[in-house]
């Protein structure tokens, strides 16, 4: 017996050290409550190893607090804050309904996607209000996810309106919604079960929950797969074009959104490229709210942002030579590039003031830069993050340095372009939280570390100035949402990005008097844009030769936590 014992343990394989290490194994799990967070996470940074990076470099202990206090600030927001209510609130009146409704369609950002056939809505809505048939949970999930959102956009219209009162009768509809979350997904369904997750998607992606936004995305993907929406129709169907056409729409949305969720999360996509055969639409059928160059544009920049996580990013990605990765790097810089410049003349915003609806395709021309950018640090983010490239490149060669530099230089230049679009970006009650607060929060985040990276850059005091203008964007949600929306951490970031600036001027000898007065007692004054900030050039490299060489910590700076960077503690 214990002979065959033997046998039996030596069969079963075991990790090697470093894959534990790099599993995070050791994490007490039990009576913690954790949340993993992937290298495009901007969370990343408030994890034990991001944080001991920043005190060294800025030589203060006062980061803890900070990251714990945006930690803190973000997970109000990651789930439903309190207990769904099991009453279900009554719906909107007829004239009302019709109100929401029709800003849905005309407003949100949902118009540009098509989910939802316009048509066929208003005839279910008609249908509805005069009773002539039985009403089913997959039209009462579409219909108050509809309000949810659609309250939201009408009150665009009412100056009066408090933000505190829309978004709980907004909040309102959604619970209705999920009421019926558990008939959606195993009692029989239709193509509006699949639709009105996508508008629960949608809403939950408004009220900034991405935790609740990642649950329902990956619901909506298991039950479009489940009716075949991933594949393209066969002709023995013989389903009409326009139905071919919704149920494509349908699925790409789907997809759009399961991908972008996952490269800000870090966490694996539910969707496999290799199983997908549905095509994505060229043309809208008559009614439909779809913009096809807007909606091919987030398709095949959703499609690059997959095969980017599934080679840089997987499990299996991590254990690649690091040779391997930058070529990887460099192949998915360049798809992205040439994404970007085939855009269509109206969705660039050199271009985009000159098109029918100016302002409106204007902001769409934003959404598409700030995405672009995005998905740039993203790329590079395993290298620009010392705490994970030190895992990623454990043999120190010199020859990694000159590519280190260019990735960290990239992220800056990307980080530049994503706060300098927020002065395009005219937050309201339906814009994406992606795109106010993710990607801002991601650029002044990595732009905060590429300073503290290369405090001597002569970039640093037009980065301090980006710094304060992502401040008074956050401010301007703070305001936007009456004080229910606050995070503090871009203004903390500046005084310590500035104190890191001292750090290094100090080991240089050229400290001045007023800087000497130390960290802790100093009033962060406003840094004024230069003449120059906006002129700074994206492939401006320069300054990366002021960039310390791993950062001048040593190589085993980072081994003595059990918790890596891509978990943080709730």
């Amino acid at each position: 017996m214990a002979a065959n014992q033997v046998e039996y343990s030596n069969a079963v394989p075991t990790p090697k050290d470093s894959e534990i290490d790099r599993e995070d194994a050791t994490i007490d799990i039990k009576h913690i409550n954790w949340e993993h967070h992937g290298p495009g996470s901007w969370l990343s940074i408030c994890s034990k190893p991001g944080v001991r990076w920043v005190a060294s470099k800025a030589e203060t202990s006062r980061f803890g607090p900070i990251a714990h206090s945006l930690v803190m600030d973000w997970t109000k927001h990651l789930t439903v804050s309190q207990s769904l209510s099991r009453e279900r609130c009554p719906e909107p009146d007829r004239e009302t309904a019709s109100r929401y409704a029709g800003s849905y369609f005309d407003y949100s950002h949902d118009r540009v996607l098509g989910a939802v056939y316009r048509p066929e809505f208003e005839t279910h809505l008609h249908v509805h209000f005069e009773g002539l048939q039985s009403d089913d949970v997959a039209h009462y999930a579409l219909r108050n996810a509809i309000y949810a959102i659609g309250c939201r956009a009408a009150a665009l219209m009412d100056n009066s309106a408090k933000f505190a009162d829309i978004q709980q009768l907004s909040l309102r509809y959604f619970q209705n919604a999920l009421s019926v979350y558990t008939d959606l997904l195993y009692m029989p369904s239709g193509l509006t079960a699949v639709e009105a997750l996508i508008v629960m998607t949608s809403y939950a992606e408004l009220l900034g929950s991405p935790a609740v936004e990642y649950m329902l995305c990956s619901s909506a993907a298991r039950l479009a797969q489940s009716k075949g929406l991933h594949r393209q129709p066969s002709r023995r169907w013989k389903l009409p074009v326009v139905e071919i056409i919704r149920r494509n729409c349908v699925f790409w949305v789907i997809y759009g959104y399961d991908k972008y969720l996952s490269l800000r999360s870090g966490r694996p996509s539910i969707l496999g490229d290799d199983d997908i055969s549905c095509e994505v639409p060229t043309d809208a059928p008559e009614g439909s709210t779809i913009d096809i160059e807007m909606f091919t544009a987030i398709a095949h920049h959703a499609k690059i942002c997959s095969q980017m996580m599934k080679h840089l990013f997987s499990v299996e990605a991590f254990k690649q030579p690091p040779e391997t990765i930058f070529q990887q790097i460099e192949t998915y810089q360049a798809e992205l590039e040439e994404w970007q410049t085939s855009l269509p003349p109206g969705l660039r915003l050199e271009s985009s003031l000159d098109s029918p609806g100016a302002s409106r395709r204007r902001q769409d021309a934003v959404r598409l830069q700030i995405a672009y950018y995005g998905s740039i640090i993203a790329l590079h983010a395993n290298i620009h993050y010392p705490w994970i490239s030190s895992f990623l490149l454990a043999h120190r060669e010199a020859s990694f340095r000159d590519r280190v530099s260019n990735s960290s230089a990239k992220v800056a230049a990307a980080s530049r372009q994503v706060l300098l679009s927020l002065k395009s970006l005219v937050p309201d009650l339906i814009s994406q939280a992606p795109i106010v607060f993710y990607y801002p929060m991601l650029a002044t985040i990595n732009l905060f570390i590429y300073i503290l990276k290369a405090p001597m850059a002569a970039t640093v005091n037009s980065d301090l100035a980006l710094l304060d203008i992502a401040s008074g964007h956050f401010g301007h949600i703070y305001h936007l949402t009456s004080s229910h929306v606050s995070f503090s951490f871009p203004r903390d970031a500046i005084r310590i990005a500035e104190r890191a600036v001292e750090v290094a001027k100090a080991g240089k000898g050229i400290l001045n008097e007023n800087e000497e007065r130390g960290f802790d007692t100093r009033i962060s004054t406003p840094h004024m844009p230069s003449q120059g900030l906006f002129d700074v050039r994206a492939d401006d490299l320069s300054q990366t030769s002021m960039l310390d060489y791993w950062d001048g910590l040593p190589a085993d700076f980072f081994d003595d936590f059990i918790v890596a960077g891509d978990m943080i503690a709730l």
